[in-house]
């Protein structure tokens, strides 16, 4: 047995769980001092951010450092996106419960089926949204259409990413005592691996596009 070999991967599995840990105890510290409501979008925007320097510029410099760059830089600009993001998703909601009241069978289903669709944007916006965030240098707008396109662009990543967001997902709800350390940053490191592969085959397939990798 190659004692080394398994020495160097308890090691580098080890530093990983620290890393991913210690970024997750960032993300709900700078989420409570922006008070919640207000540093819940710039600590998710930094944990995101801190993953991409990771996993793309294989950047393993000081991890407060870099989470408390981001979060500050881009507090603004990611509490407006936190704040469509949470108004559509809760207009969304309302929509959902107003249907249920309706008896007519006819505009229930018109309602119901705008509904579907409706989410169905939202949802695919919402799986991108940060990886693009960080990624590309983009307006709103053009944040919320390019997370969308990418989604729609990309659908084996697409899958992909729900289909471990749900491994994680339930692994998180079997063994709740994970939260704490893992509940975002996980699903951000396991999103920013997967959109950079995206983003890459994408670059490659559009020519003259206005995605720069």
């Amino acid at each position: 047995m190659d004692v080394q070999g398994v020495t160097g991967k308890l090691y580098t599995f080890s530093t990983w769980v620290y890393r991913l840990a210690y970024l997750n105890v960032l993300w709900l510290f700078f989420t409570v001092i922006g008070l919640g409501v207000f540093g819940i979008a710039p600590a998710t925007v930094a944990s995101f951010g801190v993953s991409r320097k990771w996993v793309k510029d294989k950047d393993e410099s000081n991890i407060f450092l870099s989470f408390w760059q981001i979060y500050k830089q881009e507090f603004i600009k990611s509490n407006g996106i936190g704040f469509i993001l949470f108004s559509v998703g809760f207009a969304l909601y309302l929509n959902f419960q107003l249907t249920m009241m309706i008896d007519n069978i006819f505009m229930f289903t018109v309602i119901r089926v705008l509904f579907l669709i409706s989410f169905f944007v939202y949802f695919l916006t919402v799986v991108f949204i940060f990886p693009v965030y960080v990624h590309f240098d983009l307006k709103v707008l053009q944040l919320l259409k390019q997370s969308f396109f990418i989604a729609i662009a990309a659908p084996l990543e697409t899958i992909i990413t729900l289909l471990l967001f749900s491994v994680v997902y339930f692994t998180l709800a079997l063994i709740p005592g994970l939260i704490p350390f893992f509940g975002l940053s996980l699903f951000a490191f396991i999103s920013t691996i997967v959109s950079l592969n995206a983003f890459s085959k994408l670059e490659s397939r559009i020519s003259g596009s206005s995605i720069e990798v």
